[in-house]
């Protein structure tokens, strides 16, 4: 039905649509429960981050603009 190529870009939407779920509950301030909480740690830069996605802290924000503008733009860009 579907080519690789057309695989590949679905699967990257897929990518791109759970880091952007991500991003929202990030900036408003809630907490990433679920798949989202999963990716978000495989992403996350160090330990201490991981552990306050975890424990659904609210970031800095400092913390939250590295998350957002580095770190899932940077995945987006890699794709899955």
């Amino acid at each position: 039905m579907f080519d690789e190529s057309e695989d590949r870009a679905l699967a990257r939407k897929r990518f791109s649509t759970r880091c952007g779920h991500i991003k929202k509950r990030l900036v408003n301030g809630e907490r990433l429960e679920g798949a989202l909480l999963e990716l978000a740690l495989e992403l996350a830069p160090d330990e201490v981050f991981a552990a306050k996605l975890r424990k659904g802290e609210k970031l800095s924000d400092y913390e939250c603009h590295f998350f957002v503008d580095a770190v899932l733009l940077h995945a987006r860009l890699a794709g899955p």
